[in-house]
């Protein structure tokens, strides 16, 4: 009897999971990384990236939560190949460098009810949603000094209905946060390089 009810429930979170599609922007253009002989000699980027969310006050990456896991290496990833630094590394200490970049994500809130009222439909009634899912910020700090806080928001649009269940393993390879978050850290990138803080 264990086995059926815990069979039931792992079938129901699937359908309930796989109940969505949706994306996330804006994308990543499409732009060559940098060579290394376009990078400065024995620089050092350092960064640091933060819940800004009371339930994560300035946590460490390892104690946010899953759907953020991959935020601090896709962060990491974009500075190593776009930047003009040599070297990119993290840190929440701005002493270890002349340059340090605090990231933050905040999840604003969305007014949702009527999804909400789907949800207790199991998503019989479809529901779609399209709004800001992500607040971003970027404070640039060189040589302790705070020189600019740049900002940025993350988009998403998702559609919840049950007849999406059957398509529950193509969500993945839809365009996900991580990727979005990609994205407006190369603006950010760009924006900082442009005023010469970078």
């Amino acid at each position: 009897m264990k086995r059926c009810y815990y069979a039931l429930s792992i079938l129901c979170v699937m359908v309930l999971g796989g109940c969505f599609m949706g994306s996330y922007g804006p994308h990543m253009p499409e732009v060559l990384p940098r060579e290394l002989g376009e990078k400065d000699a024995k620089t050092v980027l350092a960064f640091f990236y933060f819940m800004d969310d009371p339930a994560h006050p300035n946590s460490q990456t390892d104690s946010i939560s899953m759907n953020f896991a991959k935020d601090a290496p896709a962060i990491k990833e974009i500075f190593q190949k776009y930047s003009r630094f040599d070297k990119v590394v993290i840190s929440s200490n701005p002493i270890s460098s002349s340059t340090h970049i605090a990231a933050y994500v905040s999840e604003p809130p969305h007014s949702t009810w009527w999804c909400a009222v789907a949800a207790v439909t199991l998503f019989v009634i479809p529901c779609y949603q399209e709004a800001v899912a992500y607040h971003v910020k970027f404070d640039v700090h060189v040589n302790q000094v705070m020189k600019k806080r740049y900002e940025y928001d993350i988009s998403k649009k998702v559609a919840y209905w049950v007849a999406f269940a059957p398509f529950f393993f193509g969500n993945p390879l839809l365009y996900g946060h991580t990727d979005a978050l990609k994205a407006v850290t190369f603006e950010f990138l760009k924006a900082a390089e442009q005023d010469g803080h970078l």
